[in-house]
């Protein structure tokens, strides 16, 4: 099987006020994309090492966005930065 690029957008959430609004943000895009127009997007959550943080972050998961996460169509990724590096 030949290596195929594939161009991905990258969502890029910075800081853990706003990693903590994940699930709101992927219940708003469920409501504009399609199924298959998720393997288009990465979505990375950006913390302190001190934060505190991990997925699927604070609010109400739609039956839409949760049936997005069991077949794992959403991607995403958590890193933890320090700002003094």
């Amino acid at each position: 099987m030949p290596f195929v690029p594939n161009t991905i957008n990258a969502v890029v959430l910075y800081g853990k006020k706003t990693c903590d609004r994940l699930v709101e943000i992927l219940n708003y895009w469920q409501t504009i994309l399609t199924d298959h127009a998720w393997d288009q997007y990465l979505f990375l959550c950006v913390t302190s090492p001190e934060d505190e943080w991990s997925f699927p972050g604070e609010g109400e998961v739609t039956p839409a966005t949760q049936e997005l996460i069991n077949k794992q169509v959403i991607r995403c990724m958590h890193l933890k930065l320090d700002e003094n590096d």
